[in-house]
């Protein structure tokens, strides 16, 4: 027979699991999800760059309904240091 303070260990390893499995399933931060929008807008296979506006942003996060970040240029740089994106 187990103790209770095993099964009480179980269930904490359990929900320690499922908090972490629902964090990696989150819907994109809005840097992410304004950029992943214009990559997939404009990439095509083989290209290596692409040109875009800043216009974009602005149409791109009513679309997505996103409160549009204060300075436009954060978005770019979030994700430049934080997803590793060759400059």
């Amino acid at each position: 027979m187990m103790s209770s303070l095993s099964a009480n260990a179980r269930r904490g390893t359990v929900d320690r699991m499922a908090k972490k499995q629902a964090a990696t399933e989150r819907k994109p931060n809005r840097y992410s999800a304004i950029i992943g929008r214009i990559f997939k807008n404009h990439y095509k296979p083989g290209k290596t760059q692409f040109a875009f506006s800043r216009d974009e942003f602005v149409e791109i996060a009513k679309s997505l309904g996103i409160v549009l970040p204060k300075n436009l240029g954060d978005t770019i740089l979030f994700f430049s240091l934080q997803n590793c994106v060759a400059a």
